[in-house]
């Protein structure tokens, strides 16, 4: 599960409503987005609020009219502090991890929502606040252009685009990743809270002795790196990590390598291996973070040998397996509401959820209270508390 936002699709709709997120929810194609009606989109998985025009276009009340403009970065947080729209005056350029949220990166054709983000054309640079921590680098941008959804850096005094953004910045998209972000569980695995991601101290190749990694990490050749396994504390369900969570692990405050080496030690200034595929070319390119600079916009041949690999797993692993076997026997002992085939499995936080297309009924846990919840006519189509997982999981049998 990627940590980042989920897309809207139609069978979620309800579930949205149900919880109050859903009753302005841009058409399909629009992400996990609502649009406010005012020529602005709030994100329901950051809370960010974003312009859907970029500057200096203006919105007529349905589309964006006039062209987009370059602009260099002091003139960008010029513009940033002088605007006013929407109601509000506090807008401001995000920063790099804030912007690379609104990358779609499993689109061939355009890293970014098109139909949410109106008027792109040929601008598909747009500029953070964020500045590199590499010696006489620049300011971040974001590349939305199909193949790259990645950040880079790039001179001040060049020319790129602006959308604002206003909100708070969660700790989960801060560009910095303190210490106090982590828990060293004492296990040679590390948890980040913000991101619900536990990952491994040691890169593959070498091993935790108890107090430290020892040996030497060794780079793969990415079918290699998939087929990986690991049993380290007890787990066995640890894998590649996605783009998105790899990126969550790049701190832009810090270069060569890009990352806390506190809690992640002898890391090298280099590529890794994530799992996803580059979209227009997926049986060949496969997506890599730098952890030399923390830029994100590089695909390498799945045959190469460069990358190394850092494996991972949920804090909630365990709790979704459960929940599968639970869902299982209900599904065994209330057929008429819960009917297996066609079900699918999906996530919305803090829900984890089946959907069964047959009744029109959703069952999931909560990853905030551990309670079971319906969603579906046996209830008047009303989220149901059913009370605590616990106890269904005590009279399921399940292990």
């Amino acid at each position: 599960m990627s940590p980042l936002k989920p897309l809207v699709r139609p069978f979620l709709l309800p579930i949205l409503a149900a919880l109050g997120l859903g009753m302005n929810v841009a058409p399909a194609g629009a992400g996990g987005y609502t649009d406010n009606g005012d020529g602005t989109l709030t994100d329901s998985a950051t809370g960010l609020t974003w312009m859907r025009c970029a500057l200096p276009q203006t919105w007529n009340g349905s589309a964006c009219t006039g062209s987009v403009g370059a602009y260099t970065w002091s003139q960008a947080n010029a513009a940033s502090t002088a605007i006013r729209f929407a109601g509000a005056d506090d807008w401001r350029l995000p920063n790099v991890r804030e912007l690379l949220t609104l990358v779609n990166w499993s689109d061939a054709s355009i890293a970014i929502d098109a139909n949410a983000f109106q008027g792109l054309a040929d601008h598909m640079n747009f500029w953070t606040s964020t500045t590199a921590a590499a010696s006489g680098s620049g300011p971040w941008d974001v590349n939305f252009a199909a193949f790259a959804g990645a950040d880079n850096y790039n001179q001040p005094n060049d020319g790129s685009d602006v959308r604002l953004v206003r909100g708070s910045t969660t700790a989960l998209l801060r560009a910095d990743r303190p210490d106090a972000d982590y828990v060293d569980n004492g296990n040679g695995t590390v948890t980040h809270a913000a991101s619900g991601l536990i990952w491994q101290k040691c890169l593959a190749g070498q091993t935790w002795d108890g107090n430290a990694c020892t040996g030497s990490a060794i780079p793969y050749r990415w079918d290699d790196a998939r087929a990986l396994t690991s049993h380290l504390a007890g787990k066995h369900d640890w894998r590649l990590p996605t783009v998105e969570e790899l990126l969550t692990l790049v701190d832009y405050t810090r270069t060569a390598p890009a990352i806390n080496t506190t809690l992640f030690p002898g890391t090298p200034a280099a590529y890794f291996w994530s799992s996803t595929p580059t979209p227009s070319m997926p049986e060949e390119y496969i997506r890599v973070i730098d952890f030399g600079q923390g830029i994100s916009g590089t695909s390498y041949f799945r045959q190469a040998t460069e990358p190394y690999v850092r494996l991972v797993r949920e804090v909630n692993a365990d709790l979704f397996l459960a929940a599968d076997c639970v869902f299982a026997w209900l599904e065994s002992v209330y057929p008429e509401h819960l009917p297996a085939t066609g079900a699918a499995t999906d996530r919305l936080a803090p829900y984890y959820f089946r959907h069964y297309p047959g009744s029109g009924a959703y069952l999931g846990i909560s990853t905030t209270d551990h309670h079971l919840y319906y969603l579906g006519p046996a209830f008047g189509g009303q989220l149901t508390d059913l009370g605590a997982f616990s106890a269904h999981h005590g009279n399921s049998g399940c292990i």
